[in-house]
């Protein structure tokens, strides 16, 4: 996967200490994380921001994308 590649274990291990607020759990959420960081490095622009967090029931809640919800598999 993509961010897999991009991301290696020992930062998404270093994680809290890089984002202690809202801190990504997958490596696809750090690397939207470093992005969105990059674009609006602003401690205001992280505030703005509302964490989408899929429902628990719909299969993986830490995946940012939603692409890992069982609930796609339906769509197929």
């Amino acid at each position: 996967e993509w961010a897999s590649r991009r991301v290696s274990d020992a930062s998404l291990a270093a994680a809290k200490e890089r984002f202690p607020f809202d801190t990504p759990e997958t490596k696809e959420a750090y690397l939207y994380r470093e992005i969105f960081e990059q674009h609006f490095p602003q401690k205001a622009c992280l505030a703005s921001v509302v964490r989408w967090v899929p429902r628990t029931d719909w299969g993986c809640s830490a995946d940012p994308s939603g692409r890992a919800q069982k609930i796609h598999e339906k769509a197929y």
